[in-house]
């Protein structure tokens, strides 16, 4: 139903409805997330040091799935190869864990690495002649990315703080935005 073939007293309760009762909500959660790039801008070593427990204990549920898997189901026992490999990706998992400045390094250098092979590959898919404007493209982007990746590769945990305090100034602008949004519609129905 449309708010122009609304009566007067219907609209304004729609509008009241629609607007006033979801507005905190919304406020809440884009100072929540101001708050959560604030973080990331200010303290990107937290926000790394976080990445690597995640990481620790995800693989360190791996491990226990893998163990679940070779004992329980496949019946074997904890001396086979899949439950000696079980247990040591679970030990992996509680080092990351306990030291996640590895987990981090270790995500650094895979993003390094995955950034260097998609920089090769534009590079070979901008020479392959597509179209003059498009290979040139293609070939800048496949050279940033190696550049790039190289950096990863070299400096992977200040790269993973660089990209957290970038990550950051952008949540800190989208809900600057974002709220300053929701206040001007809130005020333009009041």
């Amino acid at each position: 139903m449309y708010p122009k073939y609304l009566r007067v007293d219907q609209f304004e309760g729609f509008r009241n409805q629609s607007y006033s009762q979801s507005i905190m909500p919304k406020i809440v959660a884009s100072m929540v997330t101001l708050l959560l790039g604030v973080i990331f801008v200010s303290v990107p070593r937290f926000a790394d040091t976080a990445l690597g427990e995640i990481l620790g204990v995800a693989v360190t549920f791996v491990g226990l799935i893998v163990l679940f898997v070779a004992s329980v189901i496949l019946s074997r026992p904890l001396t086979s190869l899949a439950g000696l490999s079980g247990m040591l990706i679970g030990l992996i998992g509680v080092l990351l864990i306990f030291n996640p400045a590895i987990g981090v390094t270790i995500v650094g250098g895979l993003m390094g690495l995955l950034l260097v092979l998609q920089g090769v590959v534009e590079v070979r898919f901008g020479s392959s002649g597509v179209s003059t404007n498009v290979a040139r493209a293609m070939v800048a982007i496949g050279v940033l990315s190696i550049i790039g990746g190289t950096v990863f590769l070299l400096f992977p945990v200040l790269s993973l703080s660089a990209l957290t305090m970038a990550v950051g100034i952008w949540v800190v602008a989208a809900s600057v935005v974002r709220l300053s949004y929701g206040v001007w519609v809130h005020l333009r129905c009041q």
